[in-house]
Order: structure tokens, then sequence, then C-alpha cells
């Protein structure tokens, strides 16, 4: 145990070095018994040292003993404009008392000056005092002796002060004993920027101590109950199902998120680590790892459990109000709301009239699903420690609010999972996205106070990749441009093997890729990210349209090409992700719009129809939108859109915008193909876009395809 605890203490101070704070890992990562006094912490256990063995001349008598104890007071952190640097104040009073043996009272004691040496350590073993004194020592008096202890700009939770008795003043201690106590780090902006590292050894122990940590996988058990273990309770049930696609009761998640029970499991869940790190005043409160509605943005049925299905047929009345209202989009008979149920994936493939509304009505619920558990967890944390996170969420927020909240290994919007950024950036504080550029422009877009930060996946062998000069530049470029782009910090996720060489025989030390990639953290720790943090994003009057319901309808389209890739899709996550022609798409139009000297945004259906495009909308200064692909616009949508043509705004599409509604039940022709008459400002695109993140950088680019008369053809949903 004792070697394990070694090795992990030096895990923490070499990745300290290289500017990688960590992770803790739910109750696992407990602090050490102690009490709150105000804004700082109190260690319980009083500090005794025994003299048994004086030495001539210096200690007293041989058959006397000497008695020294200690209390350690910690006051709150300095906040003297003065003094930034001083963040806590250790107090230590000494008291020195001699006592004769049993049956000797009376006799005198020694009289005298006694060396000793104070230090403090923090939990990387950093040295941040250390001081000699004499103390003297009376007949059988008592002498106080206070002395003061400034830490530095403490890094860590956990610290030790130590007191030795000296041989001599400045020689070899005789006798020495050790007492723990807790800083509480400061409350601050997150305005710098913050790197993390996870792994197996480092996740447990090093978030315990770091004042630079984040609590990981809150409510894993809700939130990503499939992500562990994917094969073992994944695939039996697509295999089930594909024996029996009427059967969709195989597709009953545990736990659904409507469950009578779930706001209860949430609660205590969030109170319980509250407990356990509120002290600590960790960065942010992560509720999972990877979330989703199934297993990543794999294909699936979920949920089609029964305390679900009645969860979302009075979604549903809100949405509607009357059965009539259902029948009439979904093209429905329902007679009874009990009857009301939502066609998978393959019963609104087959039907004729490829009306998908009773699919997409769906999938968007299970969205608003998983993002109510997100809500709802942060209102949770809000509650239990309204005092943990004194501070802004973003350089411009408004102060106060309680710990952070966020997910971490968020994908890019899809089909399934329910990754609606929409809904998720409202719904959390933090989101460590994975994937393309874009969805870290997609947040800020939609949300600007949401704090984005990169997820980079290592590997064993990309610990050989500081010899690989193209890998590490991969790595360094990837860490730049997440920070150009708005990312406020980075999760390296991983086992840790990549950062830090581990084995039997010696202790971890760090791999040449942690020593090739310190300078560059370094950079980004320096100034860079907190100017970029407190700058105005800029953008050039250009938006691109974010439709949540129209990435369910190409995801549609593309399984209509093809009907077998749903199988496939289900089975295998990273296959649903890069064979979506969305993420490709809107990947494109970023990169294609860069490269012509643009920067855009993003603007969702959601702020479209609140009339942000309008003046004194939030959006007022775009003046051109882009819709790629955007096939299901609704009606108020659409007249949102119009009015937003009308004040000399400009739209530009491929042909395919508005041939569905917003719920996915095909029109007769585009809601929009009037504003694209000849003579229109507005512009209708004939090539298509969905390759152009990959041909644009290839020494012989591959023109795009183009469409003959994209407006004409209209390539029917």
């Amino acid at each position: 145990m004792k070697d394990i605890r070694d090795r992990v203490l030096t895990a923490r101070c070499l990745l300290l070095a290289l500017l990688l704070p960590a992770c803790a890992h739910g109750p696992a990562a407990r602090l050490p018994t102690a009490k709150p006094v105000g804004d700082a912490l109190l260690t319980n256990t009083p500090l005794c040292v025994e003299i048994r063995n004086p030495v001539p001349g210096v200690g007293p008598r041989a058959d006397a003993a000497a008695v020294m104890s200690i209390r350690l007071d910690l006051l709150d952190h300095g906040e003297a404009k003065a003094t930034p640097a001083r963040i806590a104040v250790t107090r230590v009073l000494f008291s020195i008392s001699q006592s004769g043996q049993s049956g000797q009272s009376g006799q005198r004691g020694y009289a005298g000056l006694l060396p000793f040496r104070i230090r403090v350590t923090d939990s990387l073993k950093r040295e941040l005092h250390v001081r000699e004194l004499m103390l003297g020592f009376g007949h059988r008096a008592i002498e106080e002796a206070p002395v003061e202890v400034w830490p530095e700009l403490p890094v860590t939770i956990e610290h030790t002060l130590e007191v030795a008795l000296l041989d001599k003043p400045g020689g070899k201690p005789l006798h020495q004993a050790s007492i723990d106590f807790l800083i509480r780090p400061r409350a601050r902006r997150w305005d710098d920027y913050v790197a993390f590292a996870r792994g197996r050894e480092l996740g447990q122990e090093s978030g315990v101590g770091h004042s630079n940590f984040y609590v990981e996988d809150v409510l894993r058990d809700i939130l990503a109950p499939y992500r562990d273990r994917p094969r073992e309770l994944l695939r039996p049930i697509v295999n089930e199902y594909a024996k029996n696609p009427n059967d969709v009761s195989v597709w009953t998640r545990r736990p659904q998120f409507a469950d009578p029970d779930i706001n209860r499991r949430i609660d205590e869940a969030c109170e319980q680590h509250v407990r356990l790190h509120k002290i600590a005043r960790p960065r942010f409160y992560s509720l999972a790892l990877e979330p989703s509605t199934g297993v990543g943005s794999a294909a699936s049925e979920f949920c089609r459990g029964a305390e679900t299905r009645t969860a979302f047929r009075a979604w549903l009345r809100r949405q509607y109000g009357t059965l009539s209202g259902i029948n009439n989009q979904w093209g429905a008979s329902f007679t009874v709301w009990e009857q009301v149920k939502a066609d998978t994936a393959r019963q609104a493939l087959a039907r004729a009239e490829r009306n998908i509304s009773s699919w997409n009505d769906h999938r968007a619920f299970m969205d608003r699903q998983l993002a109510g558990v997100c809500r709802r967890a942060r209102d949770s944390f809000r509650r239990s420690d309204p005092q943990s996170r004194i501070g802004m969420v973003g350089p411009r927020s408004r102060p106060g609010l309680a710990g952070l909240v966020g997910l971490v290994g968020l994908p890019p919007p899809a089909a399934h999972g329910g990754y609606d950024y929409s809904l998720l950036a409202q719904a959390v504080d933090v989101i460590g996205v994975t994937g393309p550029d874009a969805n870290t422009l997609l947040l800020r877009g939609l949300r600007p106070a949401v704090i984005p930060l990169g997820t980079l996946y290592l590997s064993e062998e990309d610990a050989a990749a500081a010899g690989d000069s193209l890998r590490l530049g991969e790595l360094q470029y990837s860490l730049w441009r997440g920070v150009l782009d708005g990312q406020r910090g980075v999760i390296f996720l991983g086992d840790g093997a990549a950062l830090v060489d581990e084995n039997e025989t010696a202790r971890p030390t760090p791999t040449a890729l942690a020593r090739a990639l310190a300078p560059t953290l370094k950079e980004l720790t320096g100034g860079i990210a907190t100017l970029l943090a407190h700058a105005k994003p800029r953008t050039t009057g250009i938006a691109i349209h974010y439709s949540p319901a129209s990435i369910r309808a190409q995801w549609m389209r593309q399984l209509r090409a093809n009907p077998k890739r749903w199988e496939r899709h289900a089975r295998d996550t990273l296959a649903a992700r890069t064979e979506d022609a969305s993420l490709r798409l809107r990947e494109s139009w970023v990169k294609l719009l860069e490269d012509i000297g643009q920067q855009p945004t993003f603007i969702s259906t959601d702020a479209i129809v609140r009339g942000h495009l309008l003046p004194r909308g939030r959006y007022q200064d775009i003046r051109v939108v882009v819709l790629p692909r955007s096939l299901a616009i609704g009606d108020a949508e659409a007249r949102a859109l119009r009015m937003f043509v009308r004040r000399g705004g400009v739209l530009i599409q491929d042909g395919l915008a508005g041939t569905l509604d917003g719920h996915g039940k095909p029109r007769e022709q585009g809601v929009l193909d009037e504003l694209f008459e000849e003579g229109s400002d507005c512009t209708t695109l004939d090539v298509d876009l969905t390759e152009y993140i990959r041909w644009r950088l290839t020494p012989t680019p591959t023109p795009p395809p183009t469409r003959t008369d994209a407006k004409a053809s209209k390539e029917k949903f």
C-alpha cells in the first residue's frame, strides 16, 4: 500500500510540473476528517511529541519527560490586495511543559533553550516553509510560542506540518512528529486555461489533494449506464431486436429517465458528492463521461419502457393539444391516448408517404429527457452547496453561481444519443467536447457563457508520439486550435500511460510525450488563454443554421439510401459518427467560410423562432444565414426567416431547405422557395459541400459533385 501511495504522490508531482491537474472519481476520493472553520479548515487531532532520549547538556534530565504539544490554527486565505500571493495563514502555537517521573514530585527539572525546526510541505512533497527556532524550557513552566507560516500560492489542498527536536541548532532531528491539515483554495473565476489529466491511478488519489481538479461521473449510473460494457449490455438488445423487429420492449432503458424515483436518485447523488468535495472547491462536477440515451451516437430505439411512454404522451399533449393534432401530423388514426406510440426507424422508413414525424418526435423527446436530468442535477448541486463556488461562469457572466456542473466527452450533435447542443448548452455550465473544431464554435454560438473544454484521447501507443513529429504536431495543433476556437482547457482522457511511465521497479517518470507537450501547455497557461477569455468574439455577419430536426431527417435520408446502415450504426459507435453526413457538412461549411477569411457563428432553430435575428436580438448583426441541408423548417421558423430577408438579410441554401415541416412531415415544395426566385439576393448552391472537409487540403482536390438543377430536382426526401 505504501508503495502505491509513493507512486501516486510521485505521479502528482510529475504532472504538476506539466500543468496537468487530475480529476477525482466520485465517492472514492475522500478528504481527511476535519471540521470547517469559517472559510478554512482545522484538523481535529493535536500534535504531541514526547521527548524520551534527551541529549546530555541539551535536553532535560534522564529522569524527566518533556512533553511538547502543538495547536494548529488555520486562518482564512489573505484577501488584501497588497499581498495577493498569500493564500493561507497557518498559525502554530507551541506549548512546552516538563514533568518529573512518578513519585518524584518537587524535583527541579532542566531549564534552558531547545532547538526546533518546523517544516510545511504539500501533498506534492514541495517544501513551502522551513524555519528553525529556540524555545525556552523552564522549571515545570509552560511556554507558548506562536509561529506564523505563510504557504505561498498553495497548489494542493492537503498539507503537512512537521515539527522536529534537533540535537543542536542546525543539526539532525532527534524526535519529530507531523500533523496534516487542509487549505481550501480560494474561489476564482475561470478565465485561465486549465489542463486536466484523467487516468487509472491519477483519478482516485491525485484529485483529492489537488486544488485544480474536477469530480467525475456523479451520475454515471443514470446518464451512461451502458458506456463501460456495451458488448455485454447493449449488443444482446440489438441482436434480439434484429430477430424480432416488432418487439420494441427490448429497448427499455435501465434506468429510464422517466422513472418516478429518478429525481430522488439524482438529488441523493449530488448531495453525497457535495458533502465529500465542497470543501476542496472542485473546478466543476462532471455528471458523466460520454453521457447518452444509449451508447454514444450509436443508433438505438431507447427508450420504449412503460414510464417513458407515459411521459412521452404527456409531452405530446403539451405539443399538440389533441389526438386529432397528432393524427394529422403523424398520419395516424389513434382514438385514445393510450394507443399513442411512436414509430421505430424501420417503421418510419416503411411509410409510403415518407412521414418521419412520429419517429422524429420521439427522438426529440429523448433529447429533452437527457437535458432534463442535467438541469435537475445542476439545480440540486446549487441547492446543496450554494456557496461552493463564488465566482463567474464566464468573464462577463453574473457572479454568485454555485458549483459548476458539466459533461465530459460529449460527441458531436447526432440523430441518436440525446446530443441536442441547443438544450445541453443551457442545462450545464461546462462541456468537454470531442470531435471536430466546429463543436466548440457551435457551443459558443448557442450559449456564450458556457465553458468549452477540449478532450484528447491518449493511448499507450501515443507515448511514442514524441518521436513522431507528425503525431506530436497533431496534438500541439489540437491544443492551440482549441484555444483559438474558445476552449478554456483540455482534458487528457486515457489510462495515463501516455503521460506517465509506470513500472514495478522504479518510480513513475514523465514519458517523452509528456515532456514534449509541457512547453505547449506552459505557453497556453502563460496569459494568452486569459486574454482570449476576456475578448469579445467577432463574427463577420454570417451564421450557420443549427437544426436538430434536420440532423435527424438527414440521418433518415441516409438510411433510406442504405437500409442496412441502421444495424451497423447500432453496433458501431464510430461508424455512426464518421458516416454522419450532417456532421461532415457542418464542418465543411465552417472550414469553407474560414478559408475565405470569414468567421461564422451558429444560430439554432429556437433562437430564430424567438426573433433573435431581428433588431435588439442576440444575432441582430447577422446579415447572412446559411441553411446547410436544413430539411426540417417549421412554419414559425419560416416566418422569422422571411422577416429577416425583408429587412435585408440573405439566405444561402442547397436546394433542400424546408422540404419537411418542423416535425418531419414532407411538403409539396420547400417552405422558403419563393425567397430564392430569380433576382433575389438569396442564393441556391448547386454544389454538394459534404466532402469539402476531406478534399480541401489534398494535393489534387477532387471537385465537389454538382447538381444540374438543384431547385428543379429537389432531391425529394
